[in-house]
């Protein structure tokens, strides 16, 4: 990507190459920055949903359980549906922080 005084430097005795150019650059640094924010706003959908789709199990039991024992009912302790959700709750933390190995002392 070229720098708007490298178009000015070169363009000087012919004003129409010089709004060509410039316009170019204009369009080609708003295209990329377009792109840029379009690359963040899928990254930033991704963790969303990744985050949303992981705590739902755990979530929903906890939920649940706290309307059933509102209303006089057993909460529900499937051992194998807590586990479930647990396990979904430490993939969260995996692959959404960046865990640190290593101390940096």
């Amino acid at each position: 990507m070229q720098k708007m005084t490298d178009f000015v430097g070169r363009s000087q005795r012919n004003p129409i190459r010089l709004a060509v150019k410039c316009l170019s650059w204009c369009i080609d640094e708003r295209t990329s920055a377009r792109s840029q924010l379009l690359l963040v706003v899928k990254m930033l959908a991704v963790v969303v949903v990744v985050f949303a789709v992981l705590w739902l199990p755990y979530r929903g039991l906890v939920v649940y359980n706290s309307f059933i024992t509102l209303f006089g009912g057993e909460p529900y302790m499937d051992l194998w549906f807590l586990m479930f959700a647990k396990t979904c709750v430490y993939i969260n933390r995996m692959a959404l922080h960046k865990p640190t190995l290593v101390s940096n002392d």
